[in-house]
């Protein structure tokens, strides 16, 4: 009977050290999960942040997107304007110079006429031929520093 009941006393303290175990074991546990949730909540936090921060990040990045699209095509229309007004400024050089050739001309073809019909004096037909090559070159050359300077305002667009 001894022996039984050393056996019993034996498996009473191996069953209370069996509990001790699987109550540390649980209280361990416990601790374990808690510590979890914790890194999940606060892994779950620094995912909101990043994402928030990710989000403006990128917003701000598309608004900037957007601005820089809008001055690219001011600038883009700005540019096509210039260029058309430089072509209708060159036109216009161009017809004012046609029109100094053309009065070039009339003005020759009236000295020859003149030339031709005057019986007057030879050195007062001269003097007029000078006279009247002079306002052509005068002419002439105010129509070419008219088209340096439209020239130059263009370059300078």
């Amino acid at each position: 009977m001894k022996a039984i009941a050393s056996w019993q006393e034996r498996a009473k303290a191996d069953k209370q050290e069996a509990m001790s175990q699987q109550d540390e074991l649980q209280r361990s546990h416990r601790a374990a999960l808690n510590n979890l949730r914790s890194d999940m909540k606060q892994a779950e936090h620094t995912h909101l942040q990043l994402k928030d921060q990710l989000e403006t990040e990128v917003k701000g990045l598309k608004e900037k997107m957007k601005r820089t699209e809008e001055r690219c095509e001011a600038s883009m229309q700005a540019a096509d304007s210039w260029e058309k007004r430089a072509q209708e400024d060159r036109q216009e050089l161009l017809n004012k110079q046609e029109e100094m050739q053309t009065s070039h001309r009339q003005v020759l073809a009236t000295m020859r006429e003149d030339m031709e019909t005057s019986n007057g004096d030879l050195s007062a037909l001269r003097e007029k031929l000078k006279r009247t090559e002079e306002r052509a070159d005068a002419s002439l050359q105010a129509a070419k520093n008219w088209e340096e300077r439209a020239l130059q305002d263009h370059q300078s667009m």
